[in-house]
């Protein structure tokens, strides 16, 4: 082995890490827009219903969606699901709502 190629073996395997790790981040990234968007789309699509929701808030990770909020009716909950499932994106609802005690 010459001292040249002892030098970059070491270096390409850094570099080879480097770009793994920023194709992870930049992977990291997309999917993290990609689920802003979604969580977006889900507040202007219950505003655009006027729903009679409160507290309502969208928590998504990699097209996964929780629903958190305080609804007065089954109907209701069934029609914010509802909201949630149309969305382009949606892979999974966590369902989250609460009815008001009686």
């Amino acid at each position: 082995m010459t001292p040249a190629s002892a030098s970059t073996t070491p270096t390409a395997a850094v570099a080879e890490r480097l770009r793994r790790l920023l194709l992870s981040v930049q992977d990291r990234q997309a999917r993290t827009a990609a689920d802003r968007e979604l969580a977006r789309r889900l507040r202007a699509a219950v505003e655009g219903a006027r729903l009679e929701v409160y507290g309502l808030s969208f928590y998504v990770h990699e097209g996964s969606i929780a629903v958190y909020g305080l609804i007065r009716t089954e109907a209701l909950r069934e029609r914010v699901l509802t909201l949630v499932a149309e969305q382009p994106g949606a892979r999974r609802i966590h369902d989250h709502l609460h009815l008001p005690p009686a």
